[in-house]
């Protein structure tokens, strides 16, 4: 929607079921300038929306005729980018951001996302060659203790790579037989990106 001048009204999240001879806009005057969407694997019905200034958005309904939208609010940062549920578990929604990184979020009961906490996990050093400090406060997290003695680290396609055992404070872990590279730790509803170098 004007990307690199004014804004043209035309952006937003758009349908076809002609093969794109016709099509009609989704999201109204209320949503502009939408970049990605992905729907739940598990709810056909629901559909997650980025934005370039106006946050994250879900629809409950994106098959009626007039879908209804509304914001998901407790991922607070404006400028989603990109949003997409991990292939090796549904139950798990990944955003990554323009400017605030990668907020992972766990689908509640409620069919909304959870997302962490912003303090209740610390890696250090990061990047790291060998050895990585995991600090966890169970305090501030969503989920408690025990759901974070799986604490487990994934690669840039959301495989499994490690599974961890944590105890609430530091925790020294051994991440040499990881090959370099970008990935992602997560205990409870928290995830951190780590970097390995080699």
């Amino acid at each position: 929607s004007g990307w690199g001048g004014p804004p043209n009204g035309l952006g937003g999240l758009y349908k076809t079921t002609n093969r794109g001879a016709t099509w009609t806009k989704l999201t109204g005057s209320t949503l502009d300038r939408v970049t990605s969407c992905t729907f739940n694997p598990n709810n056909a019905n629901q559909i997650f929306i980025t934005t370039e200034t106006q946050g994250l958005w879900m629809s409950n309904n994106i098959n009626a005729p007039t879908p209804t939208f509304s914001l998901v609010n407790n991922y607070s940062f404006r400028h989603p980018e990109r949003v997409f549920f991990n292939p090796f578990n549904p139950g798990q929604i990944w955003v990554g951001s323009f400017g605030n990184g990668m907020a992972v979020g766990t689908m509640s009961n409620t069919g909304e996302p959870e997302f962490s906490s912003e303090n209740s996990l610390s890696i250090y050093p990061n990047p790291t060659y060998s050895n990585v400090t995991l600090s966890i406060s169970a305090s501030s997290m969503h989920a408690p203790l025990e759901a974070c003695n799986g604490c487990k680290i994934y690669n840039l396609y959301g495989a499994e790579v490690k599974t961890l055992q944590l105890q609430k404070g530091e925790n020294n872990i051994d991440v040499s037989e990881l090959p370099a590279g970008v990935y992602f730790v997560r205990a409870g509803n928290v995830t951190r990106k780590l970097i390995i170098e080699k």
